[in-house]
């Protein structure tokens, strides 16, 4: 069934891709021919002598043009329907051009030449983007007018860099930031090119593909017994956590590459770890997890979430300074509720043989006085201040845990953002359709309100789900799927009745939520094809952004939904678009985070992430959900992972009042609360800010949505400087500067014990009108 769905386009593509270079360069041939001819960016520049000398044998620096974009990322959405594409298609590309929404690949994902003109509102916007009705367009769906944008190559608006380095090693990516320094370059970085935002390409810049970088999951996955502990510092703060080990996990590698390398260990070493991550193969553990890291399906309800992973990064910082940091002292936090101890100090070293290739003979050392770099401040900014706006992380070692037997359990079917048929449920479609919003009904209740069924938190948490319109769950642990099961038949006996739900069978009804074993990235490999055993994509490759128009990806809080349970559940509304509901909160959230991170209290806070239309949620649901009294204090409500740049804050002047539609882009920054200040609140947003103005005081790092780009802005030469240097905060530690990243670490406390129906309607439109949908499809 998947294979049908979703993998039949293979077979062609070659051939496909081969026919639309003819077309796509015969089309735009006379200015394609002008653009390619043009002097290379930045041609001033010494780029032979000063940074192709001094790179390693295996990294490329490209001079690359919108010919290239339009012959090798084109075709992914050209030659088919949005079921038929896949990220492996793009991210492999020469170029490294490709990114995973066509419409990114200009400024702010909108592609109309005078986007930020006097007359390009955000109503503008909606109406070129069909008022989200895009989400799954064909190529053939777009107008005339926005095929001529996408098909010009002199488009002001294009956002795509005009200089590509794949770097190899570390040593490449030193090189790359000291030239760039020295030159006055701003500087972006991709994996994958996933981001919502558009985060990941920007004209002007050196832009630093990282797809070739060297990958080290399959071999770097340590186990930290005695031997590991003794040999491997990591392993000292992974079994302080109550951890068997870690993986290390190269700046180039996605979610796939960690996956199958796990999978490979325990199918050898037998069933030992468990990695959480996120729900599609290509993402990049980089950004998925530094902006949070949202683990529906694979556990992060009872493990944390992304960034309560981490356990030591190495970066490149934009002064050039290649450093390796991680906690070194900690102390016990299960007095307050905690499963990890709390991290106290965090110590860093700088690579003093930084233009060395072999990573053998790499030294370490205390960094300069000069570099500036306090490490405390750069662990809590990094984790959770997002990424692609500190520097380029080479690689980071993530924490395993012990392996669990996964299954998945529930209705499953194919859905607009997920076309694919798992197989999870054997029903017929229409007991499917007749029943499913009574084990939805279930379903959400095991998730937010355990208690009303009898089931503990902790078995509860064990089951999650991302957001893609399928009523499953996705269970770690025989004790909590065999919980699960037991829990669904005394629910269905106890609160079924077949008159309501079109007479369907109690037995019948009992019968369709299958199970499926295996964990979700398990369900998602492609079985045959080019891409044969490799973790597929969810949600697909867009031609618009795959962030809706007219919305906010908002946070809910626990303590609402608590308050409104019942209430919510008597509701069709909130049971028709339960599978749309980001359920990947729970306990774990809470107590499994070091508390020296940046992560939003609101998503520490929450039961669950959705998409709710603005204007509805600022006049009658933001007051009711987040403290409002502080007219200076912002409070931080929408969710980091898959957060649009459109998503704008309300007025400034009146928090109950939306962005309005009719404002021009200017015009909606200066009025409304920035993106960023939804995501972490005024005074988490402060301390940021002064964090990355003296780790990136002349902005090389200047990605859309990231940190300081909503800045108040001056040009000076190449880069940005900053007029508002920000807030001081108060809260922030100093680094420990005798202490070493190899020391041993010092506990503080005594140890304690720590207490700790696939409704498929089309996802994004009904986010935009929540009454559009009234039939329950499967």
């Amino acid at each position: 069934q998947r294979k049908a769905l979703h993998l039949h386009s293979h077979k062609t593509k070659t051939i496909s891709r081969m026919q639309f270079r003819s077309i796509a360069i015969s089309s735009i041939s006379a200015t394609v021919v002008a653009s390619s001819s043009a002097e290379p960016w930045r041609a001033d520049l010494d780029w032979a002598g000063d940074l192709e000398s001094k790179l390693s044998p295996s990294a490329s620096l490209l001079d690359v043009t919108f010919s290239d974009f339009a012959t090798e990322c084109h075709p992914t959405f050209v030659d088919g329907p949005y079921p038929d594409r896949t990220n492996h298609d793009l991210i492999d590309q020469p170029s490294g051009l490709c990114v995973s929404q066509l419409f990114c690949a200009y400024e702010r994902c909108w592609p109309r030449p005078d986007a930020h003109g006097s007359n390009s509102t955000q109503a503008t916007r909606d109406a070129d983007e069909g008022y989200g009705g895009l989400f799954a367009a064909s190529f053939d769906d777009l107008s005339p007018e926005v095929k001529g944008w996408l098909s010009d190559p002199a488009n002001p608006s294009l956002n795509l860099p005009s200089k590509v380095l794949f770097p190899n090693v570390a040593s490449d990516v030193v090189a790359a930031i000291e030239f760039a320094k020295e030159n006055g370059l701003e500087v972006s970085v991709k994996n994958s090119g996933h981001s919502f935002t558009g985060a990941s390409t920007k004209k002007g810049t050196l832009h630093l593909n990282m797809n070739r970088f060297v990958r080290y999951a399959s071999s770097g996955i340590v186990n930290c017994d005695a031997a590991g502990l003794a040999e491997h510092q990591q392993c000292k703060l992974a079994v302080a956590r109550n951890k068997p080990g870690f993986v290390r996990v190269g700046g180039g590698e996605n979610w796939d590459r960690v996956y199958r390398a796990v999978d490979a260990v325990n199918a050898e070493e037998g069933n030992k770890y468990h990695a959480v991550g996120g729900a599609a193969g290509t993402v990049s553990p980089m950004g998925w997890t530094f902006q949070g890291g949202l683990a529906g399906t694979q556990g992060g309800r009872k493990y944390g979430l992304g960034v309560d992973q981490v356990i030591q990064i190495e970066m490149v910082l934009p002064n050039g300074q290649h450093v390796r940091f991680a906690p070194v002292e900690w102390e016990d936090a299960s007095a307050d509720g905690f499963i990890v101890p709390k991290t106290t100090s965090v110590v860093g070293e700088c690579r003093s043989n930084p233009r060395e290739v072999d990573e053998s003979l790499w030294e370490w050392s205390d960094c300069p006085e000069d570099a500036n770099v306090d490490f405390d401040d750069l662990w809590y900014a990094v984790n959770g201040g997002g990424g692609g706006t500190w520097g380029v992380v080479t690689s980071i070692y993530l924490q395993l845990h012990d392996y669990l037997p996964p299954r998945l359990f529930g209705i499953d079917g194919a859905t607009e953002i997920a076309p694919i048929d798992l197989g999870v449920s054997k029903c017929a479609p229409e007991v499917r359709a007749a029943m499913g919003i009574f084990f939805e009904s279930f379903r959400l209740r095991w998730v937010l309100a355990p208690g009303t069924l009898n089931v503990t938190q902790d078995l509860s948490d064990a089951c999650g789900m991302a957001d893609a319109g399928m009523s499953v769950l996705v269970c770690y642990g025989d004790e909590a799927y065999e919980t699960l099961v037991d829990t669904w038949e005394s629910f269905a006996n106890d609160y079924y009745d077949p008159s309501v739900y079109n007479n369907v069978s109690l037995d019948d009804a009992l019968a369709c939520p299958g199970t499926l074993e295996g964990t979700w990235s398990d369900t998602m490999k492609y079985p045959s094809g080019p891409y044969e055993g490799q973790v597929g994509d969810m949600p697909l490759p867009t031609i618009p952004s795959e962030s809706s128009n007219g919305v906010v990806n908002v946070l809910y809080p626990k303590s609402y939904i608590d308050e409104n349970f019942e209430a919510l559940m008597s509701n069709p509304e909130f049971l028709y678009f339960g599978g749309n509901r980001y359920l990947a909160f729970g306990s774990g959230t809470v107590s499994a985070s070091d508390q020296a991170n940046s992560l939003s209290a609101a998503h520490r806070s929450a039961a669950f992430k959705a998409l709710v239309p603005a204007e509805y949620f600022y006049n009658s649901e933001f007051a009711n959900m987040f403290d409002m009294s502080d007219a200076d204090s912002f409070p931080s409500f929408q969710g980091a992972n898959h957060v649009g740049n459109n998503y704008m804050g309300p007025l400034r002047e009146d928090w109950t009042k939306a962005c309005p539609t009719d404002l021009t882009q200017k015009e909606r920054a200066e009025r409304c609360v920035s993106i960023q200040e939804t995501l972490w609140g005024t005074e988490t947003l402060a301390r940021l800010e002064r964090i990355k103005n003296i780790i990136d005081p002349n902005y090389m790092f200047d990605c859309e949505g990231c940190v300081g780009n909503n800045r108040v802005r001056k040009e000076t030469g190449t880069n940005y400087n900053v007029d508002d240097k920000g807030s001081n905060s108060t809260d922030s530690t100093e680094t420990n500067g005798e202490a070493s990243i190899s020391a041993e670490p010092k506990e503080t406390n005594e140890n304690t014990d720590s207490s700790a129906g696939s409704i498929a309607c089309n996802g994004r439109a009904v986010m935009l009108l929540l009454s559009v949908c009234i039939l329950v499809t499967f």
